[in-house]
């Protein structure tokens, strides 16, 4: 018997996801595929080929866009009742609810959403670490936007649009029921991890642990102190896949976690005409989305 999944975690990119999908790893009725984002309902039957800096060796490998390969992902699961992958680029792509409907119209969808002023401040800190995003100016950087979709940048680098959460999940009210659908705020993970995993538990109709699962801060954004190191850890290597029989898959991610944490700087904060300059263009989009929830954002609009 195939294995398909029967939820997603859609997103949003920085906003808590990795640190989620590393957490139900380790539940044992839980099965989470091994390749976290393989983006496939936002790509399928198409050929990626992302032109932004950095984009041939991450997004353009890590995309499954064929149905035989993506089910396949999930083949290990076994008689795990809750059988799902993390791709946070579902929420963003216009494609992606109406290719989720039509293959599994039952599934259940978990969406975290950010600040959207933090989540693109944490996004191109993000890109910076990696050396990826080409300017120090975060604004600068925000404001290349439409030339950087014009050549065929991969989303992670439209640091504003990504952001705009609610015109993203209307296209998934309109084809799912709002039982189908959990929407998490990232400050509830931060602070209140315990009470937001039972949440999780039950919406999947698994056990709640005894003992909660660890969660770490993942994709950590800063400044690296030793850029060779750093890519060392972020990427494969033939010794890190001789080691990998050796040490337990759920081992080996804190592991690395942790020296990649180590081995960050802190970045620098927002400055404050920024803040109030993003705010002001989220400021619409917030208001609708704290209307479609039904849930108080003020915190968002007057940080």
């Amino acid at each position: 018997m195939a294995h398909v999944p029967n939820f997603l975690i859609i997103g949003a990119a920085k906003s808590g996801t990795t640190s989620i999908y590393n957490a139900l790893l380790q539940h044992p009725q839980i099965f989470m595929s091994r390749t976290k984002e393989p983006h496939y309902f936002s790509y399928a039957g198409q050929s990626v080929e992302f032109k932004g800096p950095g984009d041939d060796i991450t997004i353009n490998q890590m995309v499954v866009t064929a149905r035989q390969q993506y089910e396949a992902l999930f083949a290990q699961a076994g008689n795990r009742p809750a059988i799902g992958e993390a791709s946070t680029m579902y929420l963003y792509t216009p494609d992606a609810p109406a290719n989720i409907y039509q293959h599994y119209p039952a599934i259940k969808l978990i969406a975290v959403l950010r600040n959207p002023v933090d989540r693109a401040y944490s996004a191109f800190q993000h890109m910076r670490r990696d050396g990826r995003e080409p300017y120090a100016d975060f604004l600068q950087a925000v404001n290349e936007q439409d030339k950087r979709k014009a050549a065929g940048w991969s989303p992670i680098f439209y640091y504003h649009d990504m952001g705009l959460y609610s015109q993203q999940l209307q296209r998934y009210f309109a084809r799912f029921t709002p039982q189908q659908m959990l929407i998490l705020l990232h400050e509830e993970i931060r602070e209140q991890w315990p009470k937001t995993l039972a949440t999780i538990c039950r919406f999947l109709e698994v056990d709640i642990p005894t003992t909660p699962l660890d969660i770490q801060e993942h994709n950590k954004s800063g400044i690296p102190k030793n850029m060779g190191w750093h890519q060392f850890l972020r990427r494969s290597h033939p010794l890190k896949t001789l080691a990998k029989p050796f040490v337990p898959e759920h081992l080996r991610k804190t592991m690395t976690t942790k020296l990649i944490n180590r081995n960050l700087a802190v970045a620098p904060p927002m400055r404050a005409e920024e803040r109030v300059l993003l705010s002001a263009h989220y400021r619409d989009d917030i208001l609708c989305l704290q209307e479609m929830l039904k849930r108080d954002l003020s915190h968002w609009l007057h940080n």
